[in-house]
C-alpha cells in the first residue's frame, strides 16, 4: 500500500517562502519595459508561480512519492527563474544586486525542497 499523507501546503514554510518570492518577482518585473510583456515578464512570472503551485499540487496528491515528484518540478522552475533573472540582469532589465537577492531566495527555497524531498523519501522507506 502506498504511503498516504495529507500535507497542508498552507502550513509549509517552503510554500510560504515561495509565495513571498512570487510577490517579489511580480514587483521586480513590473518595472520591465512593456515590449517584454510576452517575453521575460511572462516567463519569469509563470515560472515563479509554478514553484508554490507545484508544492501545493504535490501536497494534495496524497502520497510521498507524488509529492516528491512535484517538488522536483518546483526545483526545475527554480532553475528556470534563476536563468531568466540572469538573462534579465545581463540585459540590464534587473540590477545585478536585485537579481542576486532574488537568486539567493530561490537557492534557499531550492535547498528547502531538497531537504523536504529527503524527509519524504525517508518517511516512505520507514513505512
Amino acid at each position: 500500500m502506498k504511503n498516504r499523507n495529507n500535507h497542508n501546503f498552507r502550513k509549509l514554510k517552503i510554500w510560504s517562502d515561495a509565495i513571498d518570492l512570487v510577490v517579489e518577482l511580480y514587483k521586480e518585473t513590473a518595472g520591465y519595459p512593456s515590449d517584454e510583456k510576452y517575453g521575460l515578464i511572462s516567463q519569469i512570472q509563470r515560472a515563479g508561480v509554478s514553484i508554490p503551485a507545484n508544492i501545493a499540487e504535490g501536497s494534495a496528491k496524497g502520497t510521498n512519492a507524488d509529492f516528491v515528484r512535484f517538488l522536483y518540478i518546483s526545483k526545475g522552475s527554480i532553475a528556470e527563474v534563476i536563468t531568466l533573472l540572469t538573462v534579465a540582469s545581463r540585459l540590464n532589465l534587473t540590477s545585478q544586486e536585485k537579481a542576486d537577492t532574488l537568486i539567493d531566495q530561490l537557492v534557499m527555497i531550492d535547498n528547502s525542497a531538497y531537504r523536504f524531498i529527503n524527509t519524504l523519501d525517508n518517511q516512505s522507506k520507514q513505512s
